[in-house]
């Protein structure tokens, strides 16, 4: 039976009945005895104020012992008396045990842990890690600091801008591996994220202890790598990234030598991606992606990357990075004589993985985005490496509606950059055949349906099927497949008196849609969607 009471007595009689306490608390069947006695346990807290050491510690173990596993008895903690005495105690000889108390208090226990945050003890345990030489010290540090860092009331402004150094400063690579889901909590805010940027011996520390990681086996280590590249992406993420970090900078030198690491084992397809990941952010413009491939050869890297991995995630960042070098207008035709398109068809056929596939997808449509020679290679290639059927069937091998406005956009970027050449000819009937003809008309119409981002998906969609009308040979076919659609047609009409659509979008589909009804008036057509766009246009609008 518990006493109500601690008794007036010696010192040597206290120290002893306080560690039978302990010893009851330490009993899971006996540690709830302990939710009937406040007034005691209050007193046990008090005596951490003013008492010898030796009471101390006995008064310590009783209150970790009593708060372990046991909400009632970790109510008892939350007031004034406790927060003055744990942090005179955190600062004392006794600070092990202190942290332990803290730890058994917080585990799984959130009103301890927004206790501790409102009072600002991310500050105190963070000092405490910067000070401290302790393994002991540092592991239960590092545990109350992971439960406070991944409560949702520690809010940005309470975070230290030296916080990610001092974990830096404070952990080994394997110790960082194991606390590398809070990090990527705390660089999940934008301030962390600039100062990490700001501070770039704090960034290059990182990526070396990443790079300890991957090479070595940990218990920890596919979460770590996780976490790190979801850090590193916020981080590249950032508007001012290329600005900060030039090609002369240490940083882009750490990464090149990452992404030329040979093999396919998981350690290597980590290490590329994360040089992928910081060096595609990198390349956000045509100059920047142009000195990437005129000067540092990255494409190559990365098209070697692609030949060889089987990591989703390194085929994705590899593939984003590919995408943007497409951007340069002078790489263009340098990357597809150093195989871009047999690596956008690895991606693209990569049906388990949409994100992927979507990758591909944008690759090959930078790749002939104002490129007349690359658009013509395309379709040249089909018969050897059958991308554009690859392409085509992309949005029929994924749910993701992303891929599918993907394909189609690819497709309109097609048909825009054939008809840059005002002298070609171009017939994409004849060089797709029927069969893909048909599914890219009506991938485009589908882009009539989106509702979001209206204007640009609506505008490239009407541009393309104009170009494609331009044709006499597909005049008839395209024309079918317009009218058949009437959902397409219903979409296509609206955007006539939509003023929220852009005006030249607006006049193009007026123009395409009395084009449409003027054609098929010369070759005695009818059917519904027909008498809808005559209604609707002819007469009304000018033909260009």
């Amino acid at each position: 039976m518990l006493p109500q009471a601690l008794p007036v007595c010696p010192l040597n009689k206290l120290e002893a009945l306080l560690s039978d306490l302990a010893g009851v608390a330490a009993n899971p069947d006996s540690r709830s005895e302990f939710n009937d006695r406040p007034a005691l346990v209050e007193e046990i807290i008090e005596k951490l104020l003013d008492e010898p050491e030796n009471i101390k510690f006995q008064c310590m173990r009783i209150l970790a012992n009593i708060c372990a596993d046991n909400d009632a008895n970790r109510s008892f903690l939350l007031n004034d008396t406790f927060l003055i005495s744990i942090k005179a105690i955190i600062a004392s000889s006794l600070q092990k045990t202190g942290l332990i108390v803290l730890f058994n208090l917080c585990n799984d226990y959130e009103p301890a842990q927004k206790f501790l945050i409102k009072h600002r003890f991310f500050d105190i345990l963070l000092d405490t890690l910067n000070t401290s030489t302790d393994g002991t010290t540092h592991e239960y540090t590092a545990r109350v600091l992971e439960l406070l860092i991944t409560n949702d009331t520690l809010t940005e402004d309470l975070i230290p801008e030296d916080t990610i150094h001092i974990l830096l400063k404070s952990f080994s690579f394997a110790q960082l591996a194991s606390f590398a889901a809070p990090i990527s909590v705390l660089m999940a805010y934008s301030g962390v994220q600039e100062n990490l940027l700001e501070e770039q011996s704090d960034l290059f520390a990182l990526c070396q202890n990443f790079e300890k990681i991957t090479k070595v086996d940990l218990e920890d280590k596919e979460e770590a790598v996780k976490a790190f590249m979801i850090v590193f992406a916020n981080v590249s993420n950032l508007e001012e990234f290329p600005q900060k970090v030039t090609f002369d900078n240490i940083l882009f030198s750490l990464w090149q030598s990452w992404i030329k690491v040979p093999g396919s084992g998981d350690n290597e397809c980590s290490l590329r991606a994360a040089g992928f990941i910081f060096i595609g952010n990198l390349g956000v413009d045509g100059p920047s992606c142009e000195k990437l491939v005129e000067q540092f050869y990255i494409h190559k890297d990365v098209i070697a990357a692609i030949e060889v991995s089987n990591s989703s995630q390194e085929l994705y960042t590899a593939g984003g990075l590919l995408k943007n070098l497409a951007i340069g207008a002078k790489n263009k035709s340098t990357l597809y004589e150093c195989g871009a398109f047999e690596a956008a068809l690895k991606l693209v056929k990569r049906h388990f993985s949409s994100p992927v596939m979507f990758t591909g997808l944008g690759v090959v449509r930078l790749l002939i985005t104002g490129s007349y020679s690359n658009a013509t290679k395309f379709m040249q290639c089909e018969n050897e490496l059958q991308l554009v059927s690859a392409c085509l069937n992309a949005q029929s091998k994924s749910d993701e509606k992303t891929i599918k406005i993907e394909t189609a956009r690819l497709f309109c970027a097609m048909i825009r950059s054939l008809h840059l050449e005002s002298t070609t000819k171009t017939a994409i009937q004849d060089s797709l055949g029927m069969e893909n003809y048909t599914i890219m008309v009506k991938l485009l119409l589908s882009l009539l349906l989106e509702k979001e981002n209206k204007n640009i998906l609506s505008g490239e969609a009407i541009l393309a099927l104009a170009l494609l009308f331009q044709s006499s040979d597909s005049k008839s076919v395209l024309l079918a497949l317009v009218i058949s659609n009437q959902e397409a047609v219903n979409s296509f009409l609206e955007l006539l008196d939509d003023d929220t659509i852009d005006g030249n979008v607006r006049e193009n589909a007026a123009n395409l849609g009395a084009g449409f009804a003027q054609y098929a008036n010369t070759q005695g057509k009818q059917g519904e969607g027909l008498e809808m766009i005559y209604e609707k246009v002819l007469g009304k609008r000018s033909v260009s």
